[in-house]
């Protein structure tokens, strides 16, 4: 029977990460030509549009949005602050995920007996991080919401003060 070395299987595993990271990169350039085609919205004040915060038509991030929010309101500044921190800890438990998966998935097909336990849970636990930031990203969505929304009645209300 044919069992293949560790030098084989490292090189395996190393060919299955490179090619999940291509993957991402190209899903990202792709994710990116299709925001700079899209129509900008016509806003005077913050917007949430599909999932991105606008400002006088200019995509912004939750952090940037915190920044343009602290000096108008407190609730929204926060609100952006969480929503940062969640997209931060996403992306960890996507990559940390998605490499315990593949290492699992690597393990599985190697075809030794003593991987495929090892490779079973890996695959498991890597599928439960990434299954992990669904409800994570729900959150996010609507701390967003309610971060524009907040911002955009304390702008309105300084502006009947004007």
């Amino acid at each position: 029977m044919f069992t293949p070395s560790l030098s084989r299987l490292a090189r395996r595993a190393s060919f299955l990460l490179s090619l999940v990271a291509l993957l991402l990169l190209s899903s990202n350039a792709l994710h990116a030509q299709t925001e700079t085609t899209s129509p900008k919205p016509r806003v005077k004040a913050m917007q949430l549009v599909g999932g991105k915060v606008y400002y006088n038509n200019v995509p912004l991030s939750a952090g940037d949005a915190q920044f343009y929010a602290m000096a108008k309101s407190a609730p929204a500044a926060a609100a952006f602050r969480k929503a940062a921190k969640i997209r931060g800890w996403n992306y960890f438990w996507w990559i940390y995920g998605g490499l315990n998966a593949v290492t699992g998935v690597a393990q599985l097909s190697s075809g030794i007996d003593e991987f495929r336990a090892q490779g079973a849970a890996n695959v498991v636990v890597g599928g439960a991080l990434v299954g992990i930031t669904i409800p994570r990203e729900q959150r996010r969505q609507r701390l967003l919401a309610f971060g524009v929304s907040e911002y955009n009645k304390a702008v309105n209300e300084d502006s009947w003060e004007d």
